[in-house]
């Protein structure tokens, strides 16, 4: 949204209504004269004209005493030499505003009782900070701004709404756009009546339209732009809605190319263009936004065309608009690199380093960075520094100074990296989060490919250290983040009713998310809807707030949440002990894959090519097929055979001999492989394939204990949570009853409707052995619903066994289904007896382990950069360090045997991942010939620690026996000590 289309809305209110001071004739002469120029909008034909009459109406302004009308010229001098580009009068117009605010505040207070000719300076003043790139600054004014309009008895409805506006395009502009809605709603809110009224409305659909946009939510977009154009009176079109309407078109014409429908974006495009003066300084924006729509069709020639046309405009404020400058520079920049021309790319980049940080030698040394203790985190920086590293590495493969280009490109991805970290910390919402890391994960692939052409010339140890920072940079940051979060609440001795507060404001948000869901789903009054998403955004704005006051209040929080974690290989080695960690990382064309044990690491780029998919693919397909006939064909026998042996030789039996044999493996997947149980690979493929034997396969299950992370970060940081062995283990299980009159139980769901849940036979019995076998609780049939499992936050052992549900449209609507007594409506289970992922986000466990003996607990939609959304997911997010969890739809009878056999050899002593691997064989060796698929015994996986959660009884005994033994001769040493004392 452009900030310069609202602006005069402010005046149109002030000179029409008048001030609320009496004044004599020369006022109001004054007023009327001013008001007539403000309605006219002759201001926006001719700037020359318009500086030499605004300068009239100040210098008889302040002559007469008349500082709130002089505070309303100088606000219009500075909005119009902004709109026509210069930049110069701007500043001196905001520099003497903000004299007159400082030395004329108490004249002010009975001249501007609404505030509103206040409010106009204020806002101008945050433009200039903002357009001379001190975001910091223009972001107080327009919070301060704020905070003096609510101190306002009556403040001037159009006069907030235009505050609100500015913050929302601030916020806008940095890509900061998970705080724009909420002020979105507050301008709603704030549209006053008269006549006016319709365009302030307009307005408001438009910033909404443009949210939605940034948001990718292209639909809801064109539904909100398309809703404001029928505001317009085509009768009745100026100039000021002239404007309107070209931001609209380009808006439009973005949306249409984002829903890749190329030829419509042009014909707005062409709409806009054709409402506009080729001299009119508005037509950089139409320039910029076609540059854009070329851009994304794949036409860099024409995309670069448009930029340059927009850059030849914004360059005629020669000490202004730095950041204006940078940003079309990158995307020039960034034109440049798709077309091949990498040295011009690198040359552009660098002109808009010399106009950030008015330092030349930028032009003079190509390879020259800004320091990192400078700069500003922001999209337009992290665009710059991705795209000059990309050149340089695209460069150095054709060979111009190969190592050098090389050495370059790497230390400029790395700054890339520490930017986007800054950046990704300034976003205080994990939906946004996950939007920005999908859309720089291109970035770490290519870096991964810099490391590996500088590793084949050197083979050096610090570029595979390098290369393994990249692989963990790229994958569950948000995960990480909210991990980091929690531990530093927990660890920073924040006050108990500060974590009570912080926890009411959680669950409040997630009880509001459901409600809006609810009420989309089921077509509530628009009004309802309206007040329901105005308070969700508002106690999310209230909740950012206060942890902002969290972070300045208690210092160690700030360092805990934010510190530098370790994640180099020297580092991690101390966690993996005698095993080796293999992280991978899964672009389009390669899979990357670091591997290292105490003493060594290895580093391989791997093709991902057709026959790589092909077979994960059919490896994925006999997995979760439901066809058990299938399974035992032939056909289908060979083919998981080849199948199995061939991953293994792709991904890890170069790695597997190159380091020291162990039989420990510890698993971090990316991509299309979380879907992967890699204990089902075959590193011998049987010469003959006549019987079908699946049980007697050469898997990994029967030579390596495998487990699995998210992250090596995450193995670093959930150690300082790992369990106890010998400590006191409380457990509590859940076994939802869904039959039904013996049949199937109806359970309404959000976002999906009724689903219909099979009553599951031995989940009861899984739950209540458990609960004997751990001495803990079992809640099974009715007694097993929400309510109790929330209460069940510090058990030792959260076990689940029961249906759930995947959505993998909207992820936060997966959940977990329980039981409920009865109602008016018998069978049927509402929304409120389904535990959703945002819930679980919230649960703050304090469990070691979570047993999610349920279908797909692992499983979920896969977004690029943070892996799958799983159930399993939001266990971990929400504290619980340990994690059993499925990958597919899972055979009731056989998890539960399973399920049953990791209990006993839990409860032995022996290590999670130990437990579930010799449940794995104790059930493959013991079952029936038909249940030895894989898909019946490889569904569950293992994530976390390899701490055992109780001590083996042979142990328990034998420091028992050491503590006796060691008191007895304590005692035998001080009987002797008072015998020889007695013969003195």
């Amino acid at each position: 949204m452009k900030k310069k289309y609202v602006l005069f809305l402010v005046f149109i209110f002030l000179f029409n209504t008048g001030f609320s001071t009496p004044s004599g004739d020369q006022r109001i002469s004054i007023e009327t004269s001013f008001n007539e120029f403000v309605t006219s909008g002759s201001y926006y034909q001719n700037y020359d004209k318009a500086r030499s009459y605004l300068s009239k109406i100040i210098e008889r302004s302040e002559r007469a005493g008349y500082w709130d009308i002089s505070l309303g010229a100088l606000s219009l001098l500075a909005y119009v030499a902004e709109m026509d580009l210069h930049y110069e009068v701007m500043k001196e117009a905001v520099e003497k505003g903000q004299r007159i605010l400082l030395a004329k505040s108490a004249i002010l207070d009975s001249l501007d009782p609404n505030y509103a000719a206040r409010a106009d300076m204020l806002i101008m003043i945050g433009m200039y900070y903002i357009k001379n790139s001190e975001l910091e600054k223009g972001s107080g004014v327009f919070q301060s701004l704020i905070q003096q309009l609510n101190a306002v008895r009556m403040p001037d409805k159009e006069t907030v709404f235009n505050s609100y506006a500015y913050i929302a395009d601030l916020y806008m502009n940095l890509g900061l756009y998970e705080k724009v809605y909420t002020y979105c709603l507050l301008m709603e809110k704030s549209i006053p009546d008269g006549r006016n009224h319709n365009l302030f409305s307009y307005l408001h659909l438009q910033y909404l339209g443009t949210y939605f946009y940034q948001k990718k939510d292209y639909p809801l977009a064109k539904f909100y732009l398309t809703a404001a154009l029928k505001k317009v009176d085509p009768g009745t079109i100026t100039n000021e809605w002239k404007n309107y309407i070209i931001a609209n078109y380009d808006i439009l014409a973005l949306i249409y190319q984002g829903l890749n429908r190329h030829d419509s974006a042009l014909v707005y495009l062409k709409r806009s263009l054709a409402l506009q003066h080729p001299d009119n300084p508005r037509i950089r924006e139409t320039y910029e936004n076609y540059g854009d729509c070329l851009f994304k069709s794949g036409d860099f020639t024409g995309a670069l065309l448009y930029y340059r046309k927009t850059y030849a405009i914004i360059d005629k404020g020669k000490f202004f608009n730095a950041y204006k400058k940078a940003q079309i520079l990158s995307k020039i920049g960034e034109s440049c690199y798709h077309q091949g021309n990498y040295t011009e790319a690198l040359k552009t980049i660098q002109q808009a380093f010399v106009i950030l940080y008015k330092d030349s030698s930028f032009v003079r040394n190509p390879a020259k960075n800004p320091e990192i203790s400078i700069i500003q985190a922001d999209k337009v920086l992290i665009r710059l520094l991705i795209v000059k590293s990309s050149a340089l590495l695209e460069l150095a493969g054709k060979g111009y100074n190969k190592e050098s280009q090389l050495r370059e490109s790497l230390s400029t991805f790395r700054m890339a990296t520490m930017v986007i970290d800054k950046f990704r910390h300034m976003i205080s919402t994990d939906d946004f989060k996950e939007y920005f890391v999908t859309d720089i994960r291109g970035m770490y692939e290519r870096a991964i490919t810099a490391c590996y052409s500088a590793y084949e010339i050197s083979r050096n140890d610090s570029i595979v250290n390098l290369a393994f920072y990249f692989m963990e940079k790229s994958k569950n940051q948000v995960l990480l983040d909210a991990i980091k979060a929690n531990h530093a609440r927990k660890f920073s001795n924040i006050p108990d009713s500060l974590v009570a507060t912080e926890n009411k404001y959680k669950t409040t948000i997630v009880q509001l998310e459901n409600m809006l869901y609810n009420l989309k789903f089921n077509d509530a009054d628009p009004q309802l809807l309206k007040k329901c998403e105005y308070e969700c955004a508002k106690t999310q704005n209230e909740y950012e707030e206060f942890l902002k006051g969290l972070e300045q209040g208690y210092p160690r929080y700030f360092h805990l949440k934010y510190g530098n974690e370790e994640s180099g290989i020297q580092y991690i080695r101390r966690y993996i002990k005698q095993g080796i960690l293999i992280e991978f990382m899964v672009g389009e064309n390669t899979i990357a894959l670091v591997a290292f044990n105490e003493q060594k690491s290895v580093f391989k780029l791997l093709p991902r090519n057709a026959a790589f998919d092909s077979h994960l693919n059919g490896l994925l397909h006999d997995l979760g097929s439901s066809d058990a006939e299938d399974r035992f064909s032939r056909n289908s026998y060979k083919r998981f055979v080849n199948d199995a042996g061939s991953m293994y030789s792709i991904l890890l039996r170069q790695s597997l001999d190159a380091l020291e044999r162990t039989n420990e493996l510890i698993i971090i997947p990316d991509g299309i492989l979380c879907f992967l149980p890699f204990d089902i690979l075959i590193d011998q493929v049987p010469v003959k394939l006549d019987a079908l034997d699946y049980r007697n396969l050469s898997y990994l299950l029967r030579k390596y204990i495998i487990r699995y992370e998210y992250s090596a970060g995450l193995l670093v940081e959930q150690n300082a949570l790992k369990s106890r062995a010998g400590s006191k283990s409380t457990y509590l299980g859940f076994a939802p009853g869904y039959d039904q009159n013996k049949g199937f139980r109806k359970v309404e769901v959000l976002g999906r409707g009724s689903e219909f849940l099979m009553p599951l036979k031995f989940s009861n019995d899984e739950i209540e052995n458990a609960a004997a076998l751990f001495r803990g609780k079992a809640f099974t049939g009715e007694t097993a619903n929400v309510q109790q499992f929330k209460e069940a936050v510090s058990a030792s052992i959260i076990h689940f066994a029961g249906h759930t549900i995947i959505n993998d449209s909207i992820p936060e609507l997966s959940g977990m289904f329980f039981s409920t007594p009865d109602r008016k409506m018998p069978g049927i289970i509402s929304e409120e007896d389904v535990l959703y992922l945002n819930e679980i986000f919230n649960l703050n466990l304090n469990s070691n382990l979570a047993i999610l003996s349920a279908c797909e607990t692992g499983s979920g939609k896969l977004l690029k950069g943070e892996g799958l959304m799983s159930i399993g997911r939001a266990f971990k997010y929400a504290g619980c360090p340990n994690l059993i969890m499925s990958l597919w739809k899972i055979n009731d009878r056989s998890a539960s045997e399973i399920i049953n056999r990791f209990c006993r050899n839990l409860k032995k002593g022996q290590r999670t991942d130990v437990a579930l691997r010799n449940a794995k064989i104790d059930f493959l060796n013991n079952t029936e010939i038909g249940n030895a698929h894989p898909y019946y015994w490889s569904a569950f996986v293992m994530i976390g620690n390899s701490e055992p959660l109780f001590r083996k009884r042979h142990t328990t005994l034998v420091i028992s026996g050491l503590i006796a033994l060691a008191i007895s001769m304590l005692l035998w040493y001080w009987k002797r000590r008072r015998i020889q004392a007695s013969r003195f």
